[in-house]
């Protein structure tokens, strides 16, 4: 990955954000890194983030050091494009003018083949009535459970031998009724939808599918939402009801 620019700023100011909750990430160690390699660090000088993450590190070295990041997992290479890369000010007005064309595209082809789910889980969301929500949630559709209940909707095979099948399916099939819920995980699909298609730059590529990562962060019913473990609807049903909110308004 490129280095950054340096920007002028105090050398001990620490910068505490979470894109999301990755196993290992170093938030709360931030003060204790920069206070120990400041020994061995001057201003201006390279620092390398060998294993980036979610580059929460190297965004605090940024300010005064020459950054580069280096990590194997592709989610670490957009957080870095956004937070190590990128030294630009986006249009967000529009940005979202080039996304929602697509976003939309994709979120209404799914919500013709998800309707009836959707309705059902909106009207128990606005009624509160966990216990039906839940019982909804298990005997709605899913891969790799309950797999035989999309059958006569949509053929995933189709998906598994082309990726690039539209429209974009593979949270809305496979985490729909347990990570997320069926408007979650369709907002999902269709805002990488909108970030493959859409004419984006790599750095603006890199910035939404940030904003993704943290809005699915904000969202994810797992446990200590690093998407490692689902959470047992009976055991955490006010939790249930705090993460379905509306993951695009996080997004944005």
């Amino acid at each position: 990955m490129e280095l950054c620019n340096k920007i002028d700023s105090n050398i001990h100011e620490t910068q505490e954000f979470s894109v999301l909750q990755y196993l290992g990430h170093k938030r709360k160690l931030i003060p204790f890194i920069k206070e120990n390699v400041y020994n061995y660090l001057g201003e201006g000088d390279g620092f390398l983030d060998l294993f980036a993450g979610t580059s929460i590190v190297g965004y605090n070295f940024k300010k005064t050091n020459l950054v580069y990041s280096n990590d194997a997992a592709p989610f670490a290479y957009e957080t870095a494009k956004a937070l190590i890369k990128n030294n630009l000010i986006i249009n967000y007005d529009e940005i979202k003018q080039k996304l929602d064309k697509y976003y939309e595209k994709n979120r209404e082809n799914l919500s013709n083949i998800f309707n009836k789910y959707l309705m059902k889980e909106k009207k128990l969301l606005n009624s509160v009535d966990i216990n039906s929500l839940i019982d909804f949630y298990n005997n709605s559709p899913n891969y790799p459970l309950n797999n035989e209940k999309f059958d006569k909707e949509i053929d995933l095979l189709e998906y598994k031998k082309n990726n690039k099948k539209e429209p974009y399916i593979l949270f809305s099939s496979y985490y729909s009724s347990n990570y997320f819920g069926f408007h979650q995980s369709i907002d999902i699909d269709s805002l990488k939808y909108a970030i493959e298609y859409g004419t984006f730059s790599e750095i603006e590529k890199g910035i939404l599918h940030t904003s993704l990562f943290y809005a699915m962060n904000e969202c994810s019913f797992s446990r200590d939402g690093h998407f490692a473990q689902v959470i047992n609807f009976n055991r955490s049903k006010k939790r249930l009801l705090k993460t379905r909110k509306n993951l695009f308004i996080n997004f944005l």
